[in-house]
């Protein structure tokens, strides 16, 4: 499924784990982390625009790869500022333990959510388990402080629309969760 720019994103996320653990191992922050997790950043928000300008699949399908790349390109960006700021909050090295927790399932995330042109529809079952990566990923976010607040996850948002998009996607899982039950 990802694109050769999806595969040139998981050698980043290699590189990252693999300093990430040796940092964990120091017991010491490595600021040099900041430029991969901005490159990843960066790939998450292409994705955003990508998603939000497509017109070649589902409203809903678009909207979820949207909200999986924004979620995570913001906890990202947490990440990326704990980062910068643990020595004046004495952070470090907790914030290495952190990541370690979170980025692996951003990597998950960027594995679906990575432009393909020749990717116009979602199954269900892709769809379930995005949305599924996503709640765990923004509860490990929140559990080590790398969520970012409900104003800054509104900033730059049309409530109503986003609001309508979620009760789309609602109504997606209701039917996926209904036809998995059968009858009883």
């Amino acid at each position: 499924m990802p694109t050769s720019s999806g595969s040139e994103a998981l050698d980043i996320y290699e590189k990252l784990l693999f300093d990430l653990e040796k940092m964990a191992e120091k017991g010491k922050v490595d600021l040099s982390i900041v430029k991969g997790l901005e490159l990843i950043g960066k790939k998450f928000s292409d994705c955003e625009e990508k998603w939000v300008a497509t017109e070649k699949m589902a409203q809903e399908d678009a909207f979820l790869l949207y909200h999986a790349s924004r979620s995570s390109r913001m906890i990202v960006d947490k990440m990326k500022n704990r980062f910068l700021l643990s020595e004046k909050n004495a952070d470090n090295p907790k914030v290495v333990d952190d990541a370690l927790k979170v980025l692996p399932i951003i990597s998950e995330i960027n594995n679906i959510v990575s432009p393909d042109e020749t990717k116009l529809t979602i199954n269900e079952e892709t769809k379930s388990f995005l949305i599924g990566l996503v709640r765990i990923l923004r509860n490990n976010a929140a559990e080590f402080s790398m969520l970012p607040s409900m104003d800054d996850e509104f900033k730059g948002i049309d409530r109503e629309a986003f609001i309508k998009q979620l009760s789309l996607i609602a109504d997606t899982l209701q039917g996926i969760f209904y036809e998995g039950q059968g009858p009883d």
